[in-house]
């Protein structure tokens, strides 16, 4: 997954530059969804290789996840911060 979306966000990043120097303000609406659909399809391959742990019979409270399990919640509660960059040219890629 790390791969993926590490290329993923640096293809944004240079379509994100190139509106730039084009003097656009956004990209298109297709190519916003685009990006959107592979960062979530991503994801969800992500979530079929690294399952959420499940709670046993007789325990209370929290259930440890694995780092991957927990990365991937992070990445998909925060899409839309994530994502920004392309949606708003102002906001840098960091």
């Amino acid at each position: 997954m790390s791969v993926l979306m590490s290329v993923l966000l640096c293809e944004a990043n240079a379509q994100v530059n190139e509106a730039h120097a084009q003097g656009l303000m956004a990209l298109s609406a297709r190519e916003v969804e685009r990006l959107q659909h592979r960062y979530d399809t991503i994801l969800t391959e992500a979530e079929a290789f690294n399952p959420r742990r499940p709670r046993r019979l007789g325990t209370r409270g929290r259930i440890k996840q694995s780092p991957a399990d927990n990365l991937i919640a992070r990445l998909q509660q925060h899409r839309d911060d994530i994502l920004h960059f392309i949606t708003d040219l102002r906001v840098p890629y960091r």
